[in-house]
């Protein structure tokens, strides 16, 4: 899959191909009437945070995080850390508390 495309190249130190996997997979999502998946959004804002580009790895981690279910703790835990690291590659002080509520939240449910 594209999604798995991207992993690789992001593996790889090959972060602008990967967001280019991510986003054509996101298109073709959105293209078959799919929601987009978490894992893509997640896997996104990863490369993205990894490019430096962490004002858009900000965005979709926090887009990622309002579409995951609050009842998919798993989910719910890499979505809230993606985004707390996002912010904290980007200098803002509220990372750390989210990083927290993120941990708090793997507690209760791994």
């Amino acid at each position: 899959t594209l999604n798995n495309l991207g992993c690789s190249a992001k593996r790889r130190g090959a972060h602008l191909k990967a967001v280019t996997c991510f986003e054509t997979a996101m298109s073709l999502e959105r293209h078959v009437g799919r929601d987009v998946s978490p894992t893509t959004l997640i896997n996104l804002s990863t490369a993205l945070t990894a490019m430096g580009d962490t004002e858009r790895a900000c965005a979709v981690a926090a887009e990622c995080l309002a579409i995951v279910p609050k009842t998919d703790g798993p989910m719910r835990v890499v979505a809230m850390h993606n985004l707390a690291v996002a912010r904290h590659c980007a200098g803002d002080r509220q990372a750390v508390p989210l990083m927290k509520k993120a941990l708090e939240l793997a507690v209760q449910t791994l």
